[in-house]
Parts: C-alpha cells; structure tokens; sequence
C-alpha cells in the first residue's frame, strides 16, 4: 500500500509517477535510487582516494546489494552542515542533478563556504568523467579503423583489386 501516485500501463506494470520522499518499502526493504555518493574521508586514512573508492564498491554490493552501489563516488573535503550538525541532503541533491543555480536557503549551514567546494569538486569530477568518456570513445574509434583497414587489406588481397 502506498499514498503515491501510480499507473497502470497496458503492460500491466506499476508505474510510480509522483514520491514525497526518496524511498519506496517493498517488502520491508527501503529501497532509493543513489545515483551519487558524497564521501569524506578521515584524516588519517594513507589509501589512494581510487582504493578507497573500490573498497566501498566492493563492500556494498557484498554486505548490502549490488543494485545499491552508487553510479558515482565524489571525495569532499566536508559536507554541507547545519549549525546543529544535519547534514543538507537538498544541496547534496542539486549538486549531483547540476541544479546549482538555485541550491534555496543557504543560511542554516555552519559554513556557507562549504557549497561552493562541494559544487567546484563536482564541477571537476564532470570534467575528469568527460575527459574520460571522451578518451575512450576515440581509442573505440581508432580500433574500429583498424579493424575497418584490416578488414580492407584481406579482402584487396583476395580480388587482388585495389581499394581506395
């Protein structure tokens, strides 16, 4: 039983067009999207920031699901506070979304100044992904020339027609 809204297509699969909050209870489990997970690492930890990455990938789908690793991981130094300690999961939201145009009310946190690090962090791990995808869409295209060319010479050396 739920009090969001649902449809019903042909296909006879609920549709959950509308939440009031980020979790649906199915079957006594809470389940949420986590599309990105904000991560701030202790003082003391000498791990590589990628190592620790993975260990918390690894350890999530083993102790919890795999469905439940994030689809990404970003490493702030801090995380937006209110003066009493709550963290602001609104601003977290609209950063990982790219909303950072209008993050709402920003004077409850400890430090304001906290934003603007978490959305420059972000601004960059975008760029760093980018650059990235980017990277191996043109190594795809490079392999797929040579494949393209090898394929080109085998079938020149048959006919012994050349193509050019």
């Amino acid at each position: 039983v739920t009090t969001s809204p649902v449809t019903v297509p042909a296909d006879g699969f609920y549709q959950i067009t509308g939440r009031m909050d980020d979790v649906i209870n199915f079957s006594g489990h809470r389940l949420g999207e986590v599309p990105f997970a904000f991560l701030v690492l202790k003082e003391d930890v000498s791990q590589e920031q990628g190592v620790v990455v993975e260990e918390l990938r690894r350890l999530v789908a083993t102790k919890i699901a795999k469905y439940a690793i994030p689809d990404h991981f970003l490493v702030v130094k801090r995380l937006p506070k209110t003066r009493s300690g709550k963290i602001l999961r609104r601003i977290l939201g609209k950063v990982a979304l790219e909303q950072t145009g209008d993050l709402g009310d920003v004077s409850t946190l400890d430090d304001p100044s906290v934003v603007s690090e978490i959305v420059q962090a972000h601004q960059r791990y975008r760029e760093q992904q980018k650059t990235h995808q980017e990277e191996l869409l043109r190594r795809e295209s490079e392999r797929g020339q040579e494949t393209h060319s090898s394929c080109l010479h085998r079938s020149t050396r048959n006919t012994g027609e050349t193509i050019v």
